[in-house]
């Protein structure tokens, strides 16, 4: 079985991530986190998801699992852009890559 390409993984990543965005409107509690702070729960929905599939992305490819600080620091990139959902998949998929 031939390796999937970066675009692959790309493409199946923004497809979580909008899966996720589409329901933001159900998650607009905010969420007590373990650090004491509070965030809304679509943002951390949207980071667990994502999370979620990048590992597994690694996983099929034979990869040791990412820290979740590492996805936390693609989407904290990508905050404040215009197009915000695809710089967040682009920095998953590379941290499929890795």
């Amino acid at each position: 079985m031939p390796a999937r390409t970066w675009k692959q993984d790309l493409d199946d990543l923004l497809a979580v991530l909008r899966r996720t965005q589409a329901v933001r409107d159900e998650r607009r509690e905010f969420v007590k986190t373990p650090d004491g702070t509070a965030q809304l729960g679509w943002v951390l929905y949207e980071r667990e998801q994502m999370f979620a599939a990048v590992n597994g992305l690694r996983a099929k490819a034979g990869k040791d699992p990412v820290a979740l600080e590492k996805l936390t620091s693609a989407e904290t990139r990508a905050a404040g852009h215009i197009d915000y959902t695809s710089k967040f998949a682009m920095g998953c998929a590379d941290l499929v890559a890795r």
